[in-house]
C-alpha cells in the first residue's frame, strides 16, 4: 500500500470553509505491541469541529511517517483559501524526528512540539498538556462542539482512553493500540485553539453548554473510579 493509497485525495471533498488544525501522534516502531502513530486534521466550520481525517498505522520507517504527514499537509495546502491554523507533534518520545518534521515541513504552516509531561498554562490554569489538552478535546464532546468520523477502528481506540482522579489513563489494546486517535485528535484540537481558531475557542477547559458526557464508569463498581472515553460522532 502506497501513502496515496492510505490517503486518497478523495477526503479533501469532505473539506468546507473553516481552519483547519492538524495533530500528529508520532510513533516510529512496528512490534506487535508498539503503539501505532496517528493523524487526525479537524476543521472549525460553523461553531463545530469536524474531525475531517483520522488515520492511524504503524512503521519503523520515519520515512513514511514522514510522508504521511507531508501528503496531508501538501493535500490541504493545494485547497484556494484553505488556512492551517497550525500542525502539533506530540514530542514526548521522539522529539528529534519531531524537530525534524517541524524543520523540513514549517512552508506549509506553523508547528508546536508538544511533551505531555510538560505543563502549560490557559485561560489562567496550568496543568500538565496530557491533562490540559485532554480535557479540552473531552469538552468538545460534552459540549457537543466535535463530529468524529463513525470509523470502528477509532471507536475502539479511543475507548481504551480512561480517567481517573483528574488523571488520563490509556489502556494498550489489540495490536499495541493506545489511544492514539485520541492523541491525535486532540493535539488537532489544541493546534486550532492555541493558533487563535474562533469557533474553536467557544468551550472553557472545565466544559458548558449542553453536557452529553462521554466518559461512563468503567466498573459497576459504585466506588471504581475509572471512567472510560467513548467518543461521539454527529
Amino acid at each position: 500500500m502506497t501513502v496515496r493509497d492510505a490517503i486518497p485525495r478523495s477526503w479533501l471533498d469532505f473539506l468546507k470553509e473553516g481552519p483547519v488544525g492538524v495533530g500528529m501522534d508520532i510513533a516510529t516502531s512496528d512490534g506487535p505491541n508498539s503503539n501505532p502513530a496517528s493523524i487526525t486534521v479537524t476543521q472549525a466550520t460553523d461553531g463545530r469541529l469536524y474531525e475531517r481525517l483520522v488515520i492511524s498505522w504503524k512503521t519503523r520507517d520515519e520515512a513514511v511517517a514522514r510522508a504521511m504527514l507531508t501528503t496531508a499537509l501538501e493535500d490541504l495546502s493545494s485547497v484556494f483559501g484553505l488556512r492551517i491554523q497550525a500542525c502539533c507533534l506530540d514530542a514526548s518520545n521522539e522529539v528529534f524526528f519531531a524537530q525534524s518534521l517541524a524543520k523540513g515541513l514549517r512552508e506549509h504552516c506553523p508547528f508546536h512540539l508538544i511533551k505531555g509531561g510538560e505543563n502549560i498554562t490557559f485561560q489562567g490554569q496550568t496543568l500538565r498538556s496530557k491533562e490540559l489538552l485532554g480535557n479540552l478535546y473531552v469538552n468538545a464532546h460534552t459540549d457537543g462542539l466535535i463530529c468524529t468520523p463513525e470509523g470502528p477502528f477509532i471507536k475502539e481506540d479511543r475507548r481504551l482512553v480512561q480517567k481517573s482522579k483528574g488523571l488520563f489513563v490509556t489502556l494498550t489494546g489489540k495490536g499495541g493500540k493506545h489511544g492514539d486517535t485520541f492523541d491525535s485528535g486532540k493535539l488537532a484540537r489544541w493546534a486550532l485553539m492555541s493558533s487563535g481558531a474562533v469557533e474553536a475557542a467557544a468551550a472553557a477547559v472545565s466544559g458548558s453548554g449542553q453536557r452529553l458526557d462521554p466518559f461512563h464508569r468503567t466498573s459497576e463498581d459504585e466506588d471504581a473510579d475509572f471512567y472510560t472515553f467513548d467518543p461521539l460522532s454527529c
